[in-house]
């Protein structure tokens, strides 16, 4: 028997790619491993109580929050104390220094803190900024210590391996994504939003590569130029009303056609995907991308 930890912030927040990930690994692995032991390492408390518990499976919380603070050193800490076989991290870094018995595995889901910026427009947040120059600096040094990579697509592999050459092809598993099973058995849920000549559907976010204020420009063109009836309802748009992308609505003539909305619950977003007469995503750079498979899962 094993005792392996686990990282599980990213479960625990709104859960966007990573969290969504880190969530049906965490389900599916109770469903199938009833000998080895887990504990699943967090920051927070799990609110939706979406985290495996009892049985082989325990849940600690770590303080303090602070990202770079809690994975460098208090999480190896106590991976130490909790004498673990094999630590995995699930979002793309992981301690540089951890007890030499402990088994290292990181699940880095694409190779984008690489790419410069002549490539696709970087945010000017200073603290996207700063959490890419961490991970950039981050995977570098860990990589050497990893025993094992996990990624998401065979691009993704391909990038890692040219910008880390202390990886080997041979240390990388490709295990592709998928939609969780909710999202194709249609179970009685929250109500889509109802527009009278239907609507587009988009999930935003403030990073420039994900393109939402292309979306938005789009639109509003084709309102202007073609006079489509469709709305644009965007989700995901953390504070949105503060972001660019509602003041650019807010002076245009077809304001009334765009709407924001805030976090949608998973029942939610299925609800949104089903409704929608087109989902939209136009990513620049993506390792796999999980909201293309839903919408097609949900038809």
């Amino acid at each position: 028997m094993l005792t392996i930890g686990i990282d599980g912030r990213f479960a625990v927040r709104q859960r966007r790619g990573i969290g969504n990930y880190s969530a049906n690994l965490l389900r599916h692995l109770a469903r199938i491993d009833e000998t080895n032991r887990y504990i699943i390492y967090v920051d927070r408390e799990d609110e939706e109580n979406v985290l495996p518990r009892g049985g082989n499976f325990t849940v600690k919380k770590l303080f303090p929050k602070d990202y770079a603070f809690w994975e460098q050193i208090i999480l190896p800490l106590q991976a130490a104390l909790d004498r673990v076989d094999l630590l995995h991290c699930i979002g793309n870094t992981a301690p540089r220094f951890l007890h030499p018995r402990i088994k290292l595995i990181s699940t880095i889901h694409d190779a984008i803190f690489f790419r410069g910026e002549d490539l696709f427009p970087i945010s000017t947040d200073p603290l996207q900024r700063r959490m890419r120059r961490y991970r950039q600096n981050n995977i570098r040094r860990s990589a050497s210590r990893l025993s094992r990579v996990i990624t998401v697509s065979h691009h993704s592999k391909e990038a890692l391996l040219s910008y880390l050459p202390s990886l080997r092809p041979e240390m990388i598993s490709v295990i592709p994504l998928a939609p969780k099973e909710e999202f194709c058995q249609f179970p009685h849920e929250a109500a889509a939003p109802s527009f009278p000549e239907g609507y587009v559907f988009a999930v935003g976010c403030r990073e420039p590569r994900k393109n939402t204020m292309r979306i938005i420009e789009a639109f509003l063109e084709l309102k202007a130029e073609k006079a489509i009836p469709e709305s644009l309802v965007i989700a995901g748009v953390s504070d949105w009303r503060k972001s660019a992308f509602f003041k650019r609505v807010a002076v245009s003539p077809h304001a009334n056609s765009v709407f924001f909305t805030d976090y949608l619950s998973e029942s939610e977003l299925r609800a949104h995907y089903r409704g929608a007469k087109i989902f939209l995503y136009p990513s620049l750079y993506e390792g796999f991308g999980f909201p293309p498979l839903e919408a097609m899962a949900c038809g």
